[in-house]
């Protein structure tokens, strides 16, 4: 009996996403080779700050669960957005999500009262050239920049907040 085995290994270069799935047969011969099938999703970049100058009240998320919590971002704001039924909250979401290649996101870690958060903030990349490396904090610009909260503690999002309009 000749059983097939799939093994999904996830990757991630040059800015995409992608799954590399292997067809495995057992036994594998020279004219049977696992083959790689590719599926290719654009991904949204991020930068993980570093921790400023308010130590006490900053952490630093760990990189498995930033990818992770990248990975569940956009299905979140997705799910906010078919719920939406004020007209201009609805096309800053048609906004963000037609757009949504052309975001950074920055994260960091804070901690509040209510416990770990991480902070999601989204910008446009090219108006903003040093976002990987510098906090920008940004009043106005509409749906151009927004943030989401993550809880740490509960692995939940949080409400998502668009700027107000320009």
């Amino acid at each position: 009996m000749n059983k097939k085995v799939w093994i999904f290994v996830p990757i991630a270069a040059a800015g995409l996403a992608a799954i590399w799935a292997f067809q495995l047969s057992a036994p594998a011969t020279a004219e049977h080779k696992p083959q790689p099938a590719i599926m290719q999703e654009p991904t949204l970049e991020w930068a993980l700050l570093p921790i400023g100058s308010q130590k006490n009240s900053e952490w630093k998320p760990s990189r498995e669960e930033m990818i992770r919590i990248i990975a569940g971002i956009k299905d979140f704001v997705r799910q906010q957005a078919a719920g939406e039924t004020h007209t201009l909250r609805r096309q800053q979401y048609d906004y963000i999500l037609s757009h949504w290649n052309s975001y950074g996101c920055q994260a960091k870690g804070q901690v509040f009262p209510e416990g770990k958060t991480i902070v999601l903030s989204f910008l446009p990349k090219e108006d903003n050239p040093g976002w990987r490396t510098q906090e920008i904090h940004v009043m106005g610009g509409g749906a151009q920049y927004f943030k989401i909260n993550y809880d740490a503690e509960t692995r939940a999002f949080r409400s998502v907040w668009i700027n107000a309009p320009r």
